[in-house]
């Protein structure tokens, strides 16, 4: 019988070059936090800070009490543990309600702190954004972001057996390339490249 997929050699551009050390800061981490904190770095965190109380003080000028490096990161842990119990689309007044709220944003913040906190969360001094913004529509979350991308390829390295997909996040803000797509659960959103290890 006629063998319809004789074997052939892999084309080396289909070949990847997996490096022979690992980044060895990776070996020594011991928790999920220090995994997130090599990646949300304290520049970042800083940045966040920074960005925050200009635009706070901006809107409130001397109602603003200015937050600072541990109550954003509490911040940040807040919104993370909100997202993992499905509460990121309620209300401020439900997600501090004693009886169905979050516990943990509920001992950390008042709810008009956490509320401020959320409309003033800023990446970007928005001053000078028309201006960044004129040559990068990414303006407003360039820094954070080339921040990320340069932790990423400090502290990840990719395995050979990598998925590499899009998927559209949901978002309905103000965005000059927000795309529609009409047949996703989430129709109105933010395309992005996604890649995950596979079992060979």
């Amino acid at each position: 019988m006629t063998n319809l997929f004789p074997e052939s050699r892999t084309p080396s551009k289909n070949i990847l070059k997996i490096p022979k050390q690992r980044t060895p800061s990776t070996n020594n981490m011991t928790s999920p936090v220090e995994a997130f904190l090599s990646y949300i770095d304290n520049n970042i965190i800083q940045n966040l800070v920074d960005c925050t109380n200009i635009e706070g003080a901006r809107e409130r000028n001397a109602q603003w009490k200015e937050t600072g490096f541990i109550e954003i990161r509490a911040f940040i842990g807040c919104l993370i543990h909100t997202g993992a119990l499905h509460q990121h689309g309620i209300s401020v007044e439900l997600l501090f309600s004693p009886v169905d709220g979050n516990s943990l944003a509920c001992s950390a913040f008042s709810v008009k702190r956490f509320s401020n906190l959320l409309n003033h969360l800023r990446f970007d001094d928005k001053s000078t954004r028309s201006v960044r913004r004129a040559r990068d529509v990414f303006a407003p979350i360039r820094d954070l972001w080339d921040t990320f991308h340069r932790n990423l390829a400090k502290f990840y390295v990719p395995g050979e057996n990598i998925t590499v997909d899009e998927q559209l996040v949901p978002f309905r803000g103000r965005c000059s390339f927000i795309q529609y797509i009409p047949s996703k659960p989430d129709k109105y959103g933010i395309k992005i490249a996604i890649h995950q290890p596979t079992t060979p």
